[in-house]
């Protein structure tokens, strides 16, 4: 405290220190008899020093309290700035993410708006190509006498081979709009949960249509009928190159039974997951599948196949698919059951009074794609 003294403080203390000794001697220069007054002086004099010197206590301590609580405000003001620079900085991290959400919630509203109106192009574009390729036999038949029996087989054979390969490009039109429009609302998914990656997109057939109730799961065979452009173009990754079980993947196994399959951060000894592709892990690491189903009679399904999604991941501490990214794949599948089905209609009308007439679109995609 005595560091806290003033000048002016100190001059109190001389003076009152001065006061006390003149009149301790003007006192002792006095009669001795007036011992009395000279004790009751003395007595006034130091209880008016020790009043001062209280008085100096109670001011340098309420000050000491002033600036303790200067000192409390000052730092509850910092915390108040600080507070409110990180509410400001949230706020607009917030405003970001809820920009980035609507502009990737238009992009998924879009895709599926472009998807819906490439879907219906197509679906009815497939019976007007059958009957193109029908009005152009039966003009050839009309126009030929009985005589050009062979050049009519021929003729039908040919325009056979032209319906298929229409039916053909058929299908990879629609799949290449399929995977594009997938592609895009699975990036946006991605991007509003701020988990960049660049995913790839598989189309997967059985050989024939799988019907829940009668087939058995080990006689699905599997192959890979289609992928998206990045990965078609790159050529890094099979397509019609293998054949396929379901019974020696756990995905494609799970998924005759359930809506989706789930997987994130796979390893190499995760016992969990049986991959025929001994060298997946150097594509992926993360997938999402979903059956390409429909329902039948009897509480039955017909399944075509898979679609697939993956990625790979390195920050193993988050993980990329969820149960909204399934659902979204799962809405395109159901649009290509359909699709699937409705080429097959298709086929099996035009081709009910030919000879070889295949099992079903999934023959004729086998027999265009596998290469085996």
């Amino acid at each position: 405290m005595i560091s806290k003294l003033t000048s002016s403080d100190y001059c109190s203390i001389i003076i009152c220190l001065i006061d006390v000794i003149i009149t301790i001697i003007t006192l002792v220069l006095n009669e001795v008899n007036a011992l009395s007054l000279w004790i009751i002086s003395i007595v006034s004099q130091m209880f008016v020093v020790f009043a001062w010197i209280y008085s100096i206590v109670i001011r340098y301590n309420a000050e000491d309290e002033i600036k303790k609580h200067k000192n409390e405000i000052v730092k509850l003001k910092s915390e108040c700035d600080n507070v409110k620079r990180q509410y400001e900085l949230e706020m607009k991290k917030l405003n970001d993410e809820r920009e980035i959400m609507i502009k990737q919630l238009g992009v998924i509203s879009l895709a599926f708006k472009c998807h819906n109106i490439h879907n219906n192009q197509i679906l009815v574009k497939i019976p007007d190509n059958s009957e193109e390729q029908y009005d152009a036999l039966e003009t050839y038949q009309k126009i030929s006498d009985g005589n050009k029996e062979e050049e009519i087989k021929k003729q039908t054979e040919y325009l056979r081979n032209k319906y298929i390969s229409s039916l053909f490009d058929i299908f990879n039109s629609y799949c290449r709009d399929c995977t594009l429009e997938i592609q895009k609302i699975q990036d946006a998914c991605l991007i509003i949960n701020n988990n960049i990656r660049k995913i790839s997109i598989t189309i997967k057939l059985f050989c024939e249509p799988y019907y829940s109730l009668t087939d058995r799961s080990e006689d699905i065979k599997v192959y890979t009928a289609y992928r998206d452009n990045d990965v078609y173009v790159s050529e890094t990754r099979e397509i019609g190159c293998r054949i396929f079980s379901v019974v020696n993947n756990t995905d494609f196994s799970q998924c005759l039974t359930k809506d989706c399959f789930i997987k994130n951060n796979i390893s190499k000894n995760d016992d969990s997951y049986l991959n025929e592709d001994t060298e997946f892990l150097k594509f992926y690491n993360c997938t999402v599948v979903v059956p390409i189903r429909e329902q039948v009679q009897k509480g039955g399904k017909k399944i075509w196949g898979y679609l697939c999604c993956d990625c790979y991941n390195n920050d193993t501490s988050i993980e990329i698919f969820t149960k909204v990214n399934a659902q979204y794949l799962f809405g395109f599948a159901q649009n290509l059951a359909t699709f699937l089905e409705t080429l097959d209609n298709n086929l099996m009308d035009r081709f009910d009074k030919w000879d070889n007439k295949p099992k079903s679109i999934l023959e004729i995609l086998y027999n265009k794609i596998y290469k085996n």
